[in-house]
This record gives structure tokens, C-alpha cells and sequence, in this order.
């Protein structure tokens, strides 16, 4: 909600004509995503957990008609996840584990009167390798997604970008000693209020 707030007064406060989207130019951009959530214990013989995750993902995109662009990025996430069990001494209480991925996308952008703001929908596709470490197994990815974006420009060649958790399908792989299994999962974030943040630069 504060989220929303702010970008309605950053709204009401445009008034100068910044956005220089276009086909041929192209743009760097990355965003950054700390998220923490406390577990409860699933039951009394269970321990309580806090798990904390970090994730980077730049991309570099070029527009090919003057709202859509095509782009490719990294991701990379690290994750850390602390159970609180007093019978374990503390450097077996806390794991971690890490992810890096590849993606191909596109932005489509809405347009708009207010050149401050532009809105977009980011479909992409991506692959990743991790190790899961709920599990303690190395996991592969591949997912589709859709994406919900905003960028506020401060200048005609810098922007703010915020972007929410949207909706897609994730085929997951898991190695174990038998082979491979495959699970087909669907994510549904459009509800989430916890955006990624980040800046995006525009070329002439």
C-alpha cells in the first residue's frame, strides 16, 4: 500500500515530458529483490525457521518498434535459511543455497499521455540451476512468466523501475540417485505487494 501511495504522489507531481522510448535505441537495466519470511513450525516436533533471499538480475534490451523491445538477462539468487533448534550448535542451524539463471524477454509498454511514467508488461522465458536446499538437491528450472512493470523516468535517459511479481509456469527438475524428475508448477504473484526495485538507462 505504501508503494501505491508514493507512486500516485510521484503521478499527481509529473509535469515534464522525459521519456525517449524508440525503435533502435537500446537500454541497460537491473533490479534487486531482499525478501525475509519467518516459518512457523509445521508441527510440535518441528522448528521454526527464518529464511532471507537476495536476487540480482540485469538484462540489456533494444527496441525493435518504438514500445516493444527485446531483451536478455542474468539472474543470480542467494538464499539463506536459519532453523532454530536449540539442540544443534549455531553453524549447523543456518544453510544456504544460491541459483543462477538466463532469460529471453520482451517489454511491451502501454502508451500514455504522462511521459514520466510508462507502464509494461514483461512476458519472458528463462533457465535455471540451483540447489534447492530445502532439499539438499540440485534443481533445474524452466519457467515462463508475465509481469506487471513501471518505470518512472528522472531524465530522458535514466529511470526508476519497479516490477511485481506476476503469473507463469515453472518446469522443475530434480536431480536424486534415480534420475530426474519433472513438476509442473503455476505461480500466481499478482497479488504481491513486494516489488523488485531497480534503474534502467536508455541510449541514444
Amino acid at each position: 500500500m505504501k508503494t501505491i501511495l508514493i507512486l500516485i504522489v510521484l503521478w499527481i507531481g509529473t509535469g515534464t515530458t522525459y521519456a525517449q522510448l524508440g525503435a533502435g535505441k537500446a537500454y541497460v537495466s537491473g533490479t534487486m529483490l531482499l525478501t525475509r519470511e519467518a516459518i512457523n513450525p509445521a508441527s510440535a516436533i518441528s522448528f521454526a525457521q527464518q529464511r532471507t533471499q537476495l536476487t540480482l538480475a540485469p538484462q540489456l534490451g533494444l527496441f525493435v518498434s518504438n514500445l516493444t523491445s527485446l531483451e536478455v538477462g542474468l539472474n543470480s539468487t542467494i538464499v539463506w535459511k536459519r532453523t532454530q533448534n536449540p539442540n544443534l550448535p549455531l553453524n549447523l542451524q543456518r544453510e544456504w543455497g544460491s541459483s543462477f539463471g538466463v532469460s529471453l524477454g520482451m517489454r511491451f509498454y502501454f502508451k500514455n499521455e504522462n511521459e514520466k511514467f510508462k507502464f509494461f508488461l514483461r512476458p519472458n522465458v528463462g533457465y535455471s540451476w540451483l540447489y534447492d536446499i530445502d532439499s539438499g538437491l540440485d534443481t533445474n528450472v524452466f519457467s515462463l512468466g508475465l509481469s506487471p512493470n513501471i518505470n518512472y523516468f528522472l531524465t530522458n535517459k535514466l529511470a526508476l523501475e519497479l516490477g511485481f511479481a506476476g503469473i507463469g509456469f515453472d518446469n522443475v527438475g530434480v536431480k536424486t540417485t534415480f534420475g530426474t524428475s519433472r513438476e509442473i508448477k503455476f505461480r500466481m504473484g499478482a497479488s504481491s505487494f513486494m516489488p523488485s526495485l531497480g534503474v534502467v538507462y536508455f541510449f541514444k
